[in-house]
């Protein structure tokens, strides 16, 4: 990635840093965010134009925006050097994002804190996660946690760099920013009450409100369709039962759910 192997060394260690000091700037947030009540509907009321406006209001939103921009920036300055390469590079990007989602949200986000010489630990992700579980209409919180635009930001360069002439890897990145912002716009467009309107995004909706209301257990593809179907974690949601600790995330603080809770996620 750079000149000799002190730079890169010096690199990591400053990268490390930020993502450590990260996490434990948002650890308390989060947790002064769990003594909130659970808060029961269905989104505030939108149009897509202000799904949009409400995104784009959002501070870490509007961080992942300069990052998407200023990666995409970053590639058009070698413009006059593309190949097939760079179109393999997205097409190998847009094709293993899904399986990055699923297994992500499954075996990250969901996984459950551990026991270490007596205390209980739980890592910042899976608790950013948990917050959103909790509180999943409140766009402010766990929509777009800070450690994920600071791991992209800090993260892509070295994953890239290293292994690909500089053009490609600035393709990869870019083509990665691209994507975790179709992610995050997804995301937030469905925790709002804007209804599908088309039969990709109206299977996306239904899945990840099926998530949330009916058991987390299942439909783990966020903002893609079809690894759930291809992995067995896309039941028929009649025959399912509904989980008591789908907004808690936690065995201790089960709840019940109001029967308008599920009709958000009628199997039509």
């Amino acid at each position: 990635m750079f000149s000799c192997w002190q730079y890169d060394a010096i690199y990591l260690i400053f990268a490390g840093l930020l993502l450590v000091a990260t996490a434990l700037l948002t650890r308390p947030g989060l947790h002064k965010s769990l003594d909130r009540p659970v808060e029961r509907g269905f989104g505030p009321p939108c149009s897509l134009w202000q799904a949009w406006k409400l995104f784009c209001s959002l501070f870490w939103e509007r961080m992942l925006l300069i990052g998407t921009l200023v990666s995409c920036a970053a590639r058009l300055s070698f413009s006059n050097n593309w190949s097939l390469g760079d179109l393999w590079m997205v097409v190998a990007i847009v094709a293993i994002f899904p399986f990055q989602e699923y297994l992500t949200h499954k075996y990250l986000l969901h996984r459950p804190p551990v026991v270490i010489f007596g205390y209980r630990w739980e890592s910042v992700i899976a608790l950013v996660h948990r917050v959103h579980h909790r509180d999943p209409w409140h766009m402010e919180r766990a929509i777009n946690p800070p450690i994920a635009v600071v791991l992209y930001a800090v993260g892509l360069p070295v994953i890239f760099f290293p292994f690909f002439e500089p053009a490609r890897a600035l393709t990869g990145i870019a083509a990665s920013w691209l994507v975790l912002l179709a992610y995050e716009w997804t995301h937030l467009l469905i925790h709002t009450s804007y209804a599908p309107n088309n039969w990709l995004f109206k299977r996306i909706w239904r899945n990840h409100r099926l998530h949330h209301f009916k058991n987390e257990h299942y439909w783990f593809n966020v903002s893609t369709y079809g690894v759930d179907s291809l992995l067995g974690t896309a039941p028929s949601p009649g025959g399912l039962p509904t989980s008591s600790t789908c907004l808690s995330l936690d065995p201790s603080e089960a709840f019940e759910h109001e029967r308008s809770a599920h009709q958000s996620v009628s199997a039509n």
